[in-house]
């Protein structure tokens, strides 16, 4: 074993120059893909805390959120583990209420009943392929 992962992976089924290229790449998405979360967030915030919805608090909540995101990271993989149980406690608990409060309304033969003519076929492939992000990567084949 050794470190690198999926860099290791596709170097050494395809080669150094793309297992570079997998790695360059990965670090991009990465960067790019991570700067969106604060921001979505803050999106989701801003209907219970106004003031984060635009200008200069704004921006003031997207730099605190990056540097407080940046600042777990630096400290380790124990701190992030235990927030990322947390956030998923956090965000699993309302569908988990909600779902209890459906039993009683439950309809199992409304299950497969599906009016094609009437679905969004643009938004359910954007959610497909969004969901099913990075299995498209050499990284997943190597």
């Amino acid at each position: 074993p050794e470190n690198g992962g999926y860099v290791v992976w596709v170097s050494a089924a395809l080669g150094d120059y793309w297992g570079f290229q997998q790695g360059w790449m990965k670090w991009l998405s990465g960067v790019i893909d991570n700067a969106l979360y604060p921001v979505l967030f803050l999106d989701y915030l801003k209907s219970v805390v106004p003031v984060v919805g635009h200008g200069f608090t704004r921006n003031l909540a997207v730099l605190g959120l990056t540097a407080a995101l940046t600042y777990m990271n630096y400290r380790g993989l124990t701190i992030v583990g235990w927030v990322a149980v947390l956030l998923g406690v956090v965000s699993i608990l309302p569908f988990a209420v909600m779902g209890l409060l459906a039993l009683p309304r439950l309809e199992p033969s409304r299950w497969l009943v599906c009016d094609l003519h009437n679905v969004n076929w643009g938004l359910y492939l954007n959610t497909l392929f969004w969901n099913l992000n990075y299995w498209d990567s050499i990284s997943t084949l190597a």
